[in-house]
């Protein structure tokens, strides 16, 4: 993952099929509603594959508004790391 996403700085397309693979303990989710995202994003989260990751049973799975998170200015980036610590301290949901 270190190699493809966080080395590149580009965000990676990947099966569902392989997500047991490429998953983290932690997982932040945004879904981009447009071209059908929202009805894609909701077969996936209803799926077999999605409910038997470990971050899903152990409730560490966190939506975002996409809208929030879109943003890369300095400014922006400040409150996106407020946010998603406040998610992993508890304080936030």
């Amino acid at each position: 993952m270190k190699e493809q996403i966080v080395n590149r700085g580009a965000g990676l397309d990947i099966s569902l099929e392989s997500l047991p693979e490429m998953a983290a303990d932690y997982m932040f989710v945004t879904v981009y509603d447009a071209d059908g995202g929202g009805d894609r994003a909701q077969e996936i989260l209803e799926s077999a594959i999605w409910k038997s990751l470990p971050a899903y049973k152990n409730n560490c799975i966190y939506t975002l508004d996409i809208h929030q998170f879109s943003a890369g200015d300095l400014i922006s980036l400040e409150k996106q790391l407020e946010i998603q610590t406040n998610l992993l301290l508890g304080s936030g949901k």
